[in-house]
């Protein structure tokens, strides 16, 4: 079996995600963020971002689980 590239955070890094989609007003450019991040609340040591927003999945060392993120907005970085 082969071990998922998706545990640690330096074999699955936080990737600027382009895409090109045209619609009825033409072609719109959508960069986002996508990939492992330091938890911006704090609760875990990362925390998976799509479209840069926090997601269910976290990650504590090599477990990876589902924690609903918090009402409250993310701590600032530093």
């Amino acid at each position: 079996m082969t071990p998922s590239p998706y545990i640690r955070a330096d074999l699955a890094p936080r990737v600027s995600v382009r895409s090109t989609v045209t619609g009825a007003g033409g072609v719109v450019d959508a960069g986002h963020e996508e990939g492992w991040d330091t938890d911006p609340f704090g609760l875990h040591e990362a925390r998976w971002m799509s479209d840069g927003t926090p997601t269910t999945l976290v990650r504590d060392g090599d477990v990876e689980s589902y924690d609903e993120p918090p009402d409250e907005e993310p701590s600032p970085t530093s």
